[in-house]
């Protein structure tokens, strides 16, 4: 029996008689980027996707942007319509050919599927046959209408792997107990359908200091499996403690605006103290995703709150439900933007390592075309104090600096995308 727990189906390239290896055949959806399969032994053509898709927008080749080009939805030899780009001449080997467009068209409305929504609903109804109507998720839909998503389903996975992805990616959370199956979180806790107050209930709560964090990267853009796009927020007055730096991924993304809301977002959560509190013995039905209106005297944190995971049963004392849930403490902080960065060209990357001692602090910056150091690039450490590479390609900061736990080196350099290193100092 299929469930959200079944691995979700994808074509391989052995459908084709001239296929050159076995790769699974991808899905893309929005505006996204990713590498074409070649589809025979001509190496004239090769395939970005396994439907028709509404553009392929650029085209490289070996790294380089190539013009010798077209692209058409057509049907391959097993008579399914895929999205094919042909060359004038054949793409030399050892070559490889990736591509940026955008995805799958709405099997009814005939638009790009680009709404969180419509793409869960399309990878678990369509492609792995799940009873998943589109009406479910109609204020999920709402809800995310303003953070287009830009992605692809590359490997076959389970179900609730896939969605949670495209979820996290935008800030938000799934699950097949939810009313509507996934929901924005957090900032979006809202309406209460109950109160939790004083009553034949046990409640608790307790938090994790070390779980904070004041500085967040999230990482975006991602193509051929690595991101092209950063964002970088932190709190706007510098906590005594020293930054708390922190990178999430979201493969699902490839707006800098939909990156910025939702790393701005996350932050104003992690930049303070969580609460996770839990609620046992409550009479009546609550789903994941219902929100409570906490005013239990025994709590240390009170309003409006979504349930993330339950417990349901029947036993003597009747029907019982018990709760889960996240809620943050004190002030909203303010947070400001440090960088937002989206490569549209293929440009070459840093290389870039680390390393700490007793008297100093240490980065090297390689280029990773020529392998020869990086010189002239700046190197800016926790957001603190920034140092330019010498002819070495190294960057020295004062040991002080090295302190145990986690640090954040942002390297830029004219030309390049930044290249951003989380090291942990023990």
């Amino acid at each position: 029996m299929k469930s959200i727990a079944s691995v979700v189906p994808l074509r391989d390239t052995t459908a084709w008689p001239g296929y050159r290896e076995a790769r699974w055949i991808p899905r893309r959806y929005g505006v996204c980027a990713g590498e074409a399969l070649q589809y025979d032994d001509t190496r004239t053509r090769w395939v970005w996707a396994d439907h028709p898709c509404a553009a392929v927008d650029d085209v490289f080749v070996g790294g380089q942007r190539a013009s010798n080009w077209t692209w058409r939805n057509v049907a391959d030899a097993t008579g399914r319509p895929v999205t094919m780009i042909e060359f004038a001449t054949p793409v030399p080997e050892g070559q490889g050919v990736v591509a940026r467009g955008r995805g799958y068209l709405h099997p009814v409305r005939g638009v790009l599927i680009e709404n969180a929504a419509d793409v869960i609903w399309d990878i678990l109804a369509n492609v792995a046959g799940l009873p998943l109507p589109a009406a479910r998720l109609a204020a999920f839909r709402q809800q995310s209408v303003d953070l287009p998503v830009g992605g692809s389903f590359e490997e076959p996975a389970r179900g609730y792997e896939i969605a949670r992805s495209i979820c996290s990616s935008i800030g938000a959370i799934c699950s097949p107990d939810m009313t509507g199956f996934a929901r924005l979180w957090p900032e979006f806790d809202g309406p209460a359908v109950t109160t939790i107050g004083p009553g034949d209930i046990e409640v608790s709560a307790q938090a994790d200091l070390d779980d904070i964090v004041t500085d967040l990267t999230l990482r975006y853009a991602w193509q051929a499996g690595t991101p092209r796009g950063a964002v970088q927020y932190v709190v706007a007055r510098a906590p005594a403690a020293g930054p708390r730096p922190a990178v999430v991924d979201a493969p699902w993304v490839s707006s800098s605006r939909v990156a910025s809301q939702v790393c701005a977002r996350l932050l104003r959560l992690r930049a303070r103290p969580q609460y996770v509190v839990s609620v046992r013995g409550f009479r009546g039905d609550l789903r994941v995703g219902d929100a409570v209106d906490l005013t239990h005297p025994l709590l240390p944190v009170t309003g409006v709150h979504m349930a993330q995971s339950r417990e349901y049963e029947i036993g003597d004392a009747g029907e019982r439900t018990s709760i889960t849930l996240r809620a943050p403490a004190g002030a909203v902080p303010a947070i400001k933007l440090v960088r937002n960065t989206n490569a549209s060209e293929a440009m070459p990357q840093l290389e870039i390592s680390a390393s700490a001692a007793a008297s100093e602090f240490v980065v090297t910056l390689v280029d990773d075309e020529t392998g020869l150091p990086l010189a002239g690039a700046d190197c800016t450490l926790d957001g603190l104090i920034t140092r330019r590479a010498d002819s070495a390609g190294r960057v020295e900061f004062p040991s002080r600096y090295a302190t145990p736990g986690q640090h954040m080196i942002v390297a830029v350099a004219p030309g390049r995308d930044p290249a951003t290193l989380i090291l942990t100092v023990t």
